[in-house]
């Protein structure tokens, strides 16, 4: 893969690991959150970090299209794979309803880890996969850039 396209490709998969790693702050934290200065510093703390890993991958995510293919049927069939598991991905949120008890965190903190370890592989499956797509184009010479 080429220059652009290998630094999109490695903030998916590295700072996609990072971002699913960011995720779980909040719901395990690294000290005591026995005052309310404490807790107010993770707080804000876990919501910069996710929110900067957010804004890092979704913008590699976002350029990887026009890097990816020069065909627009391949682009239309790319954005039908994303919006796709977008959705399927979306319905975690009913899912963690579920599993939410007020009296105990427990299942809840376990959803949140095996969610982050599905979107985890999400992301090492989207970079490699990529990869392997754009340099199989280059190899074949029919696209990419």
């Amino acid at each position: 893969a080429g220059g652009a396209l290998r630094v999109q490709l490695d903030a998916i998969q590295f700072g996609g690991a990072l971002w699913s790693f960011a995720f779980l702050i909040p719901f395990f934290p690294f000290w005591s959150l026995t005052t309310p200065l404490r807790l107010f510093v993770h707080f804000v703390v876990s919501v910069c970090i996710y929110d900067t890993l957010l804004s890092y991958v979704m913008l590699a995510h976002a350029a990887l299209l026009a890097d990816l293919t020069l065909d627009s049927r391949e682009r239309v069939r790319c954005n039908m794979y994303s919006s796709t598991m977008g959705a399927v991905g979306s319905n975690s949120v009913f899912l963690a309803q579920l599993w939410w008890h007020r009296a105990t965190m427990r299942p809840f903190k376990w959803l949140c880890l095996a969610l982050a370890l599905i979107a985890y592989a999400g992301f090492q499956f989207t970079a490699e996969y990529c990869s392997y797509a754009a340099n199989k184009q280059l190899d074949d010479g029919s696209g990419g850039r």
